[in-house]
């Protein structure tokens, strides 16, 4: 098959967009498009055609996006406007497969950082004829499709079975009947508060910190806290969120929950369907605190030892599940891009 060796500027001209300020924008019409990687917001009128390509030229400079429908590019933002030697959505491809290298040719030095229209003309592309572009378009458009549509399905799957969890989780700890007894949370739970660390003077190690964020905040070379373990966040933004750990930890701006009285998973799955009403009990005009005072005042009905482990196999099941899709989700997305990526290389840089 053969190619034209020749440079972007042989096969297409990118221009500016025009100005608009955000007074002039509306409420509802034609997207702007300008330097970052959303809308600036809407307009009324339009200046460009969909099957578009657009460059912002500040911002997130050099960022390639591929617009189906109408939309207003403003002045920061640069319109690839293709001619008869190439497919408009060849050129589309091609550019998506320059990303890095147009990302490595911003101005950084720049305040905004920016992109040089004449840097990316310069820029080599050897072209097939305008059939083959064609064909290696519709592959590529099969390619992107599939993997939109598996998305879809995947997160679709994870949403209903999140309905279906929540539904069950406060139904099966809803449960009651002569055999329950109510207590407060005080009187069959240990709280405990964790110690404070510093990054600075701790050694990095493989035990992770639990404080006030829901992921670990750094990890460290020693651990006060193993075994079966619930852990609510004592402040920041997170105050109050509640984790399970089955593994040595080290807790620092959090408090740990154990009991030797139930199933230490039926308390956590207790707590997690209480998450917003613990949420609620964040106070201080500053950085919002939760206390254990709090939380030990909660009412909670226990049935006996053995249905609570019964509640806790159904809870995980549906767990494992949500998890298990969570986990799918952006390993299957990964798998999908190595695969557009690989043929995307292959197809329009060969």
């Amino acid at each position: 098959m053969s190619k034209k060796e020749l440079r972007l500027r042989d096969v297409c001209d990118i221009v500016r967009g025009e100005r608009i300020t955000k007074k002039q924008l509306s409420e509802n019409g034609f997207p702007v498009v300008s330097g970052g990687s959303g809308y600036m917001g809407y307009y009324p009128h339009f200046n460009r055609e969909g099957k578009n390509i657009t460059i912002a030229q500040y911002g997130t400079a050099g960022l390639v996006r591929w617009h189906e429908n109408e939309f207003w590019a403003n002045d920061v933002c640069m319109t690839v406007i293709n001619n008869d030697l190439i497919n408009q959505r060849y050129l589309y491809y091609f550019l998506i497969s320059k990303q890095e290298y147009i990302f490595s040719i911003v101005n950084k030095d720049a305040i905004p950082h920016s992109v040089n229209k004449e840097q990316i003309l310069n820029i080599k592309i050897s072209l097939p004829d305008l059939t083959e572009q064609e064909r290696i378009v519709n592959i590529l458009d099969k390619f992107s499709n599939y993997e939109k549509e598996l998305e879809k399905e995947l997160e679709k799957e994870l949403e209903q079975r999140n309905k279906q969890y929540n539904y069950y989780l406060d139904k099966l700890l809803s449960y009651k009947d002569s055999s329950c007894t109510k207590y407060k949370l005080k009187d069959v739970c240990d709280f405990q508060r964790g110690k404070v660390i510093s990054k600075a003077k701790s050694t990095p190690g493989n035990f992770p910190v639990i404080g006030g964020g829901k992921k670990p905040a750094y990890f460290v070379d020693t651990y006060n806290r193993d075994g079966e373990i619930i852990t609510v966040a004592g402040s920041g933004a997170y105050a109050g969120y509640v984790q399970y750990f089955n593994k040595p930890i080290f807790l620092a701006d959090a408090f740990s929950i154990t009991t030797n009285e139930c199933n230490v998973k039926y308390i956590y799955y207790f707590l997690k369907n209480n998450q917003d009403k613990i949420h609620d009990f964040k106070k201080g005009s500053g950085v919002p605190h939760v206390y254990i005072s709090d939380l030990e005042k909660l009412d909670i009905n226990l049935p006996p030892i053995e249905i609570q482990k019964e509640i806790v196999c159904v809870l995980d099941k549906f767990n494992n599940i949500i998890n298990d899709i969570q986990i799918g989700l952006p390993k299957e997305k990964e798998l999908r891009k190595k695969q557009y990526e690989y043929y995307l290389e292959k197809l329009i840089q060969n």
